[in-house]
């Protein structure tokens, strides 16, 4: 089934054999079929009389017959029960042979699938159990390791039921595999800030992009009075102050777009002069005041 024909085509060619079940007039009240599982309900009379067509239409095409026992019978990865007033009732079906390992962490699946196949297998694993659970659960948390940061926010976090766990960048592979030309800083996104000339006050901003990108926006902004397009140009119309565009900088590289609020708020939040910045920060967390981060 890898080639995107290869459903079209079983569908079509499995179709001849529900057309001679039509014609002999033995195609069942009930018939489902996925590729070529079937699911049908046939009277007892009819069933030899069915089988045997079916598996007469192709020399190399056989069915088997797996009857309902005791009002169940298995299709696919479901257990059908049939219950009172001839309704079904569905469950999950687990063969007998069945060890219950999904997508091992070393596959070449995506991550989003591992993560899911993971949570499927707990959840399996945790009302298969017949031990008792605790009732309360310890929740556990992994952060990189950053020797500032480390023990206030372990702190902080033990207050709200979780365990820490940290871990190191610095690895080996890190340190010696590094075969890529190193980027210049103004080619890097992550977090900026821009100070004023004539003040201590800094603006504080993110990028996805270029940082010397972003500040060329920003200049533009100032130098046409754009107020709303940059906060820093609505400071200086508002003070008549100038922008010390020589002592702009990325203070922080950031890779993932994902962590850009995080950091930016973190920023926002131990910042020790004036802020330009018109907005809030994009996360307020108590968290990003134990950080102690200076921002010069």
């Amino acid at each position: 089934m890898g080639n995107k024909l290869s459903p079209l085509l079983a569908n079509v060619f499995l179709s001849d054999f529900e057309v001679a079940l039509g014609t002999e007039k033995l195609f069942p009240r009930v018939w489902r079929r996925y590729v070529y599982d079937i699911f049908a309900v046939v009277k007892e009379r009819y069933l030899t009389q069915t089988l045997d067509l079916l598996n007469s239409r192709h020399s190399t095409i056989k069915f088997t017959v797996e009857k309902e026992i005791e009002g169940k019978l298995p299709f696919l990865d479901l257990m059908i029960t049939r219950i009172a007033d001839n309704k079904l009732k569905f469950g999950v079906y687990r063969k007998p042979t069945s060890t219950d390992r999904y997508i091992t962490s070393d596959s070449n699946h995506f991550g989003a699938q591992k993560q899911a196949a993971f949570h499927s297998m707990a959840h399996h694993r945790q009302n298969a159990t017949t031990l008792e659970q605790d009732k309360k659960q310890e929740r556990r948390i992994c952060l990189p390791f950053y020797h500032k940061i480390t023990n206030p926010v372990q702190t902080a976090l033990k207050q709200h039921g979780y365990q820490v766990a940290y871990k190191s960048g610095n690895t080996l592979k890190d340190l010696l595999c590094n075969l890529k030309d190193k980027v210049p800083t103004d080619q890097k996104s992550g977090i900026y800030q821009i100070p004023c000339k004539d003040c201590p006050a800094v603006y504080i901003g993110q990028t996805r992009r270029k940082f010397k990108v972003r500040i060329r926006e920003h200049k533009h902004a100032v130098d046409h009075e754009r107020g709303n397009d940059s906060s820093a140009a609505a400071y200086t119309i508002a003070h008549n102050h100038t922008i010390d565009w020589d002592s702009a900088k990325l203070v922080k590289t950031v890779r993932k777009a994902a962590h850009l609020n995080a950091w930016e708020s973190m920023y926002i939040a131990n910042a020790e002069h004036v802020l330009m910045n018109e907005d809030d920060a994009p996360i307020s967390s108590p968290l990003f005041h134990l950080t102690n981060l200076k921002i010069q």
